[in-house]
């Protein structure tokens, strides 16, 4: 069973993230910097707006010259992947694991957008956040990370042929 689930994760959960980059909705200001469980935008175009025109506090993200440019750009996309990037480090250990299994799965339950996704695409990865142990979660992550590291390298192999 584990092992089958493994071999169709492999496959599986990289769609499950590019799903929240749909999840968009309209916001109020105050939600334009709020993001999914996977550290994409839950609204891209809001919180590039909010970010154009000043309406963020403090001034630390202006120092990164990429965010600048994509913040500046029409590449709603390229703004997206690059803030799920730029969050990715608070949310999530090197091996893929959540920093806290216990948050992370509970603002999958809170995101009704994201949550309803996963049930209609994803019904089995759903339910483990859902019911599964900590560990089975943080397991599912880790193999996320692994898949997602081998699909990477192997495409860096395949560009060269």
């Amino acid at each position: 069973m584990a092992r089958r689930w493994r071999c169709w994760l492999g496959e599986a959960l990289p769609a499950v993230l590019m799903l929240a980059t749909m999840a968009m909705a309209g916001f109020t200001m105050d939600e334009a910097m709020a993001i999914h469980p996977d550290g994409t935008p839950v609204n891209p175009e809001a919180m590039r707006d909010a970010l154009r025109n000043d309406q963020v506090p403090g001034d630390v993200w202006k120092s990164d010259q990429r965010l600048l440019q994509l913040v500046a750009s029409d590449d709603l996309a390229a703004f997206t992947d690059y803030m799920q990037e730029l969050h990715a480090d608070r949310i999530f250990e090197a091996d893929g694991s959540a920093r806290d299994i216990r948050e992370w799965r509970q603002s999958v339950r809170d995101d009704d957008r994201y949550s309803m996704l996963l049930q209609q695409s994803f019904p089995y990865v759903y339910n483990l956040i859902v019911d599964g142990t900590d560990d089975q979660v943080q397991d599912m992550l880790r193999a996320q990370r692994r898949a997602q590291s081998e699909a990477a390298r192997e495409a860096r192999i395949h560009q060269f042929f």
